[in-house]
């Protein structure tokens, strides 16, 4: 069996799809051309159903981009919204200086939405606030000093 777009041969199962008003029997890579696949259904009295069903397009998880060493501080949108109304700015002007909407910046105001690494730095440069700050790292570069008062190895082996 052949795709009746492509003309390639259809190894594994044919799609029954729907383009532009028309049923056709294409190949996968073809079957993404279109919004709706036909999915054949039989009745108990053995007639066939047609019934369309919307692909759904997966749309992946916005990325943060966020570095381990930074991180927003617990009030940010007080902050933010303290800062705007200081410089007598309304969200539709700060939305058109930073490029956001502004349903999402009045979310990021009420910390239902976090913004991401880019966002805070654009809200910090126009706002001239600091809303991120430096995550304190455990390991090497805190370690403290260790007081000795007793020997150690190396005074032993120096007194030899």
């Amino acid at each position: 069996m052949n795709c009746e777009i492509c003309g390639s041969p259809i190894y594994g199962k044919a799609k029954k799809v729907l383009i532009d008003g028309v049923p056709m029997l294409v190949c996968q890579a073809c079957a993404n051309l279109s919004s709706t696949e036909i999915v054949e259904k039989k009745t108990t009295e053995g007639r066939r159903v047609y019934q369309r069903r919307r692909l759904i397009k997966k749309v992946g998880e916005k990325k943060t981009f966020w570095n381990d060493d930074l991180t927003l501080i617990d009030n940010y949108g007080e902050r933010i919204r303290m800062a705007r109304e200081e410089m007598g700015m309304t969200l539709e002007e700060l939305s058109r200086k930073s490029g956001l909407k502004v349903s999402y910046l009045r979310n990021i105001e009420n910390q239902r939405m976090k913004p991401t690494l880019g966002e805070s730095r654009i809200l910090e440069h126009i706002l001239d606030i600091a809303i991120l700050t430096k995550t304190p790292e455990y390991g090497d570069k805190q370690r403290t000093k260790v007081r000795r008062d007793g020997l150690t190895l190396s005074d032993i082996l120096r007194m030899k």
